[in-house]
């Protein structure tokens, strides 16, 4: 049996001082919690088994990874499921049991020279029909759909390279996880690895070649919008608009099969894109929303993160704070007799009623998920707002998940009862009052620097004007 190693991206879990003397200052060691996991992993060549979802690196662009995940402790049918995870109320341990049985199955290619396939030749040469096992006839048939003769090692690779594209968006494609086979090239490393994008990857091995061993499944209306002549942001709204949610959209986009001039994209880009989207769109309709008349609270907390959600009767604008808590440390002053309060270390993101033109560079991914959830919200609420969001970012969130966990994490907040206020000024008391009780942080400066809470006057609705 191998270990389980800890591999970790941009991020320090451990010191060795800790390591060594059993302390911690996590309510649960990361350390100690990896060491004990074990894989049953064997020096294995090949896997078979459910093949849960896909993925496209972003190192080195073009030359990427292209990853095939697949399950390898089969007891866990909610591997890959983050909605799941919220609905089960799984803890950080929970997921990443789950996490550390995802197999990342790899093949470098390069984005730019690799041609993702016809939708039309796709659709009717494997979809929703039986995979033959044959191996000699499959690359056969290979040939003559492509109209290719194989003379030499090259033209084989060729073919197979299209091959592997194929099976890698039909499995995107799939509204389930299907049965297949992948062969390695290399053994396997046990390794986890974590960033702040997206959901953590169990043992990584390099890919030889894979085959989906069912039929793929593909939802009707969605075998229809790809193949029909959109763009990929049309084709994603669309596809939202027909209760697919932005999970499913991030998988069949970053595998090329969505847009005129359809081309994989990193999963990591390809996750900010759809939030961007599928947000920006949402706002065209809030933009013409009557404003709310009342300033409204939301709180909660997901995973070590805890948010404080603040509605305030406006034209539309947003703000994402991220702020860092230590809630493991003993604050309390003995000479004083009174807790101490922790230095502010916040950064932000901003927008006003007309948008951005650049990255949010200080929040990154979670301001765009963040403000996928709040237009949700806002289209639920049919008032237009606007919006700043707290995020208290602490030790229990000792290591990244991905950007879902603020998407998920907003959501769940908002569905709690909000706090009605009158007054913008007993708004900002209460905040910041909650914020050093609970959270031990003065937040005043926020409210001193922050662009959404130094805003002029309200400026009269654009709407007036058209």
């Amino acid at each position: 049996m191998q270990e389980i190693q800890i591999y970790v991206v941009n991020m320090n879990l451990c010191n060795k001082k800790c390591q060594k003397n059993n302390s911690c200052i996590y309510k649960q060691c990361p350390y100690n919690l990896f060491k004990s996991i074990n894989t049953n992993i064997i020096n294995k060549n090949n896997y078979s088994g459910p093949l849960v979802n896909t993925f496209i690196g972003s190192f080195n662009y073009p030359n990427v990874n292209m990853s095939v995940i697949a399950n390898y402790k089969k007891d866990f049918n909610d591997i890959d499921d983050v909605t799941e995870w919220k609905n089960k109320k799984l803890n950080i341990n929970d997921i990443l049991l789950r996490r550390i049985h995802a197999i990342n199955s790899s093949k470098q290619n390069n984005v730019k020279s690799v041609k993702t396939n016809d939708q039309k030749s796709l659709r009717t040469f494997n979809i929703n029909k039986p995979i033959n096992k044959n191996k000699k006839y499959e690359i056969e048939k290979q040939c003559i759909n492509n109209s290719l003769l194989v003379k030499n090692s090259f033209e084989i690779d060729k073919i197979q390279n299209k091959d592997f594209m194929q099976n890698i968006q039909l499995l995107s494609l799939s509204n389930k996880n299907i049965e297949g086979e992948i062969n390695f090239s290399s053994r396997i490393q046990s390794k986890i690895q974590f960033d702040s994008y997206t959901k953590p990857f169990g043992p990584k091995v390099n890919l030889k070649n894979f085959s989906i061993e069912e039929n793929v499944h593909v939802p009707t209306v969605v075998d229809k919008i790809i193949n029909d002549d959109l763009n990929a942001n049309e084709a994603l709204i669309k596809l939202n608009k027909k209760n697919f949610d932005s999970y499913y959209l991030t998988k069949i986009f970053s595998t090329g099969n969505l847009g005129k001039n359809k081309r994989i994209v990193p999963t990591k880009w390809s996750i900010t894109a759809v939030d961007d989207s599928l947000s920006i769109q949402n706002l065209k309709n809030i933009k013409q929303f009557d404003i709310g008349n009342d300033y409204m609270i939301y709180t909660d907390n997901y995973l070590g993160n805890h948010y404080i959600i603040l509605f305030m009767p406006n034209q539309f604008s947003y703000q994402l704070n991220e702020i860092m808590i230590d809630n493991t440390m003993d604050l309390f002053d003995s000479h004083l007799k009174k807790v101490r309060e922790i230095n502010l270390n916040y950064n932000y993101d901003y927008e006003n009623f007309y948008g951005r033109k650049n990255y949010a560079t200080n929040t990154a991914g979670a301001y765009y998920a963040a403000r996928y959830s709040i237009s949700q919200k806002l289209m639920e609420l049919k008032r237009q707002y606007k919006v700043a969001i707290f995020r208290f970012i602490s030790n229990e969130y000792y290591v990244p998940l991905g950007v879902w966990v603020v998407r998920e994490g907003i959501l769940k907040t908002l569905q709690t009862k909000p706090i009605i206020f009158q007054d913008e000024e007993l708004v900002k008391n209460y905040i910041l009052q909650l914020s050093k009780k609970k959270y031990r942080v003065n937040i005043n400066n926020i409210f001193k620097e922050s662009k959404i809470f130094n805003e002029k006057e309200e400026q009269k609705n654009i709407l007036l004007f058209t």
